[in-house]
């Protein structure tokens, strides 16, 4: 809207332009849909995030915010100044969380169409460190169990944290069941904060077998990693003393003795083959 003023008062009309009418007869805009996320961390805000999308002068300066995660859900309504994002603070660590912004009128009567966008915190060992003490606790990585053929098993692990921020590790092994020779007890091992492996015996066969790695960190607190492995028989293996049981050579002589009457039999067929062709081609000879 523009108003013309000379020394004597006004001169003319105003005038407005039609685009402001035109903006003001429809509802507020939907906001970009390439929204942004920026994770950030400061003394004084905690883990933070700053959201940020393309703005234009058509866009509205009212907003209804929405944050949520898989515990909470704060909804509030904001008007927008001159920066350029909004800023989310004291979010927690390594979460999961949705934002979705939907413009309004002055009013607060009309609402666009929302918009969500996903993001993840910063994890606490971004920030501080492996194994820091202000961080909890993580779980060994990388856990796997290879069975050897004389019923040991090699555990071995990824660490967490540097051996300097391990109290020790506990080792807690068992079978599901106490068949077939199974340990169904459960059996623990103290292990030192450098190791990277260990070995265990798996008695029985056909067994299942869970393993778990728990790992303290300098205070006492825990993390658990989980692995399970089958115990299968091993292979039979063919000892010398059994070549010669009383079953195994009969079995042997008698496929012997086949062998010999499939040589037999080749070669007697093979004597009297040329004489009937010869028989043959000189009966052919005296009828031509």
């Amino acid at each position: 809207m523009v108003t013309a003023v000379g020394p004597a008062g006004r001169l003319g009309e105003t005038i407005s332009s039609s685009w402001t009418e035109a903006s003001n007869t429809g509802g507020p805009r939907t906001p970009a849909a390439a929204l942004m996320l920026r994770s950030g961390y400061n003394s004084d805000r905690g883990v933070t995030a700053h959201l940020e999308w393309p703005r234009t002068p058509q866009d509205s300066c009212y907003y209804k915010l929405q944050l949520s995660n898989s515990t909470l859900q704060m909804t509030s309504d904001i008007v927008l100044d001159a920066s350029s994002s909004i800023l989310f603070p004291h979010l927690e660590f390594d979460c999961n969380y949705a934002v979705t912004i939907a413009a309004t009128s002055a009013d607060r009567l009309q609402t666009s169409k929302p918009v969500t966008v996903n993001f993840k915190s910063l994890q606490c060992k971004d920030v501080h460190g492996r194994g820091s003490l202000q961080c909890l606790p993580e779980a060994v990585s990388d856990l796997s169990v290879v069975v050897r053929s004389n019923g040991t098993g090699l555990i071995s692990w990824k660490p967490s944290a540097d051996p300097e921020n391990i109290l020790f590790y506990q080792l807690v092994y068992h079978a599901i069941s106490d068949e077939n020779g199974c340990q169904a007890q459960q059996e623990t091992i103290n292990i030192k904060a450098a190791a990277t492996s260990a070995v265990i015996d798996f008695p029985g066969q056909q067994c299942e077998y869970v393993v778990r790695l728990i790992n303290y960190d300098l205070i006492g607190r825990d993390a658990i990693a989980e692995a399970r492995v089958l115990i299968e028989p091993a292979a039979p293996v063919m000892r010398l003393e059994d070549l010669f049981r009383p079953e195994i050579l009969l079995i042997a002589a008698g496929f012997v003795l086949l062998c010999i009457l499939c040589v037999l039999i080749r070669c007697k067929c093979g004597r009297k083959c040329p004489h009937r062709v010869s028989e043959k081609q000189q009966k052919l000879t005296e009828y031509v």
